[in-house]
C-alpha cells in the first residue's frame, strides 16, 4: 500500500491544514494565457514555492538553486493559503503564515549551500 494518502507530521501542522499532505493537483494560471497543472511543476525533482499572490516572496530567494518559485493563480480547488512550499515528493512542508525563513532550511538545507556540496564559502 502506498503512502500517497498519508499525512506526514509537521511541527507547524496546527497552523495550516495542508501541511504534511500531498499538494492538490491544481490548474494554475501563469498569466499571458499559459496554464499548467501543479504536478507538471514537480517533474524536475525540485521543491516548488507556489505564490498565489501578487506580492514577491523574497525570503525564499536564497534557495532558488533548489526551489522553483512560481507565481500563479489557482483556477481549480481551494488551498486557503497565499503561498505553499512543496517538497520534491509532492508533500506540503509550509503554507502561508509564518516560518518561511526556517522551513526551507529544514527541508532544503542551508541557504549558503554551494554547488560542490559544502556549506559556506568555497575557495
Amino acid at each position: 500500500m502506498g503512502a500517497i494518502g498519508h499525512k506526514f507530521p509537521s511541527p507547524d501542522a496546527a497552523a495550516q491544514p495542508l501541511l504534511g499532505l500531498r499538494m492538490p493537483d491544481l490548474d494554475l494560471d501563469l498569466g499571458d494565457g499559459e496554464w499548467v497543472r501543479f504536478s507538471d511543476l514537480t517533474r524536475i525533482g525540485r521543491g516548488v514555492l507556489l505564490n498565489l499572490t501578487d506580492v514577491p516572496l523574497a525570503a525564499a530567494a536564497p534557495w532558488s538553486d533548489r526551489v522553483t518559485h512560481v507565481r500563479a493563480r489557482a483556477e481549480s480547488g481551494s488551498t486557503d493559503a497565499e503561498a505553499i512550499l512543496v517538497r520534491p515528493d509532492g508533500y506540503v512542508c509550509w503554507a502561508g503564515g509564518t516560518g518561511l525563513t526556517e522551513t526551507p532550511t529544514r527541508w532544503f538545507g542551508p541557504a549558503d549551500l554551494v554547488d560542490d556540496g559544502t556549506v559556506g564559502e568555497s575557495g
